[in-house]
């Protein structure tokens, strides 16, 4: 082997070297962003369940003070009624008697659909 080809093979190997250096740390610096893309991901994926359930929460309480407000006007429109015995005055608790059975049902379906969410993040859990 000559001299000339000596030191290009040389040089050849410190060339491979330095790209197998560069590839491997290439490779570490993409595991350790794709490890950090997985953390967001599942942070935001557990900050929108949060969210989720706070709100259903939220919403299952105002429907609940709906349907307690709605059973309050009955029970004075029944009363007025009562007293008045006027046409009108049945009429309005009837209407209002009407409104605790809507605000019932939208509670029940609220309670009934989210227990279905809640029972199917149960069941992904525990796969």
């Amino acid at each position: 082997m000559t001299p000339d080809s000596e030191i290009v093979n040389n040089i050849a190997l410190v060339a491979l070297s330095v790209l197998a250096a560069w590839n491997a740390r290439q490779i570490s610096m993409r595991g350790k962003q794709l490890a950090t893309i997985k953390d967001t991901t599942d942070t935001i994926h557990n900050t929108t369940e949060t969210i989720h359930t706070l709100s259903n929460g939220r919403l299952a309480a105002v429907l609940t003070v709906n349907l307690q407000f709605a059973r309050s006007i009955a029970v004075l429109t029944e009363r007025v009624a009562s007293i008045t015995g006027e046409d009108g005055d049945i009429a309005a608790a009837r209407a209002a008697n009407l409104q605790v059975a809507q605000q019932e049902a939208l509670l029940n379906a609220h309670l009934m659909a989210q227990s279905q969410v809640e029972l199917a993040r149960l069941q992904k859990l525990g796969e």
